[in-house]
């Protein structure tokens, strides 16, 4: 990966809990914004995502409505611990390891780079979490960092523990 933006958090959840969620295609669009669908076909999942306007993809103005985009992404999964994302058309890499650290708690590390500038469906995603959540170091690392804030929020299984 070059250029990559790393972003780590301390998960409230056993990490086995984490792993069930973050590595279920179908999930992925509750901790990544902008993917309203997701399909397991094995080594590969296909998204689904909404072109936003006004993030720079209709030249002379904004479009009457959103589009819709889907990509393949190779999928590499090592559990309990190890997920890769390579989006083929948007050319981003995403690494997210889990790390153990007591009984219901679990290190989230996110590696996220971008090889290509595509402007399309996830390269806008990246600029619309920069203009969100404004963490500065650049839209990788905001999103990463949003990615991150998604999968905390979602994945409290031992908040009481």
């Amino acid at each position: 990966m070059a250029a990559a933006a790393v972003a780590t958090r301390e998960l409230l959840a056993p990490r086995d809990d984490v792993w069930a969620f973050v590595s279920a295609a179908d999930r992925l669009p509750d901790w990544w914004p902008g993917i309203v669908g997701a399909q397991d076909e094995g080594a590969t999942w296909t998204i689904e995502g909404d072109e936003r306007p006004g993030l720079g993809s209709y030249a002379g103005g904004s479009a009457p409505g959103p589009e819709r985009r889907s990509e393949t992404v190779t999928v590499e999964r090592s559990a309990p611990g190890f997920l890769r994302l390579s989006f083929e058309k948007t050319g981003y890499e995403l690494e997210l390891s889990l790390e153990a650290t007591a009984p219901n708690r679990t290190t989230a590390t996110i590696t996220l780079a971008n090889e290509t500038a595509h402007h399309s469906l996830l390269g806008r995603l990246g600029e619309a979490a920069e203009e969100v959540v404004l963490s500065g170091g650049g839209s990788h690392q905001a999103l990463a960092e949003s990615l991150l804030e998604h999968i905390y929020e979602l994945c409290q299984t031992g908040a009481d523990a």
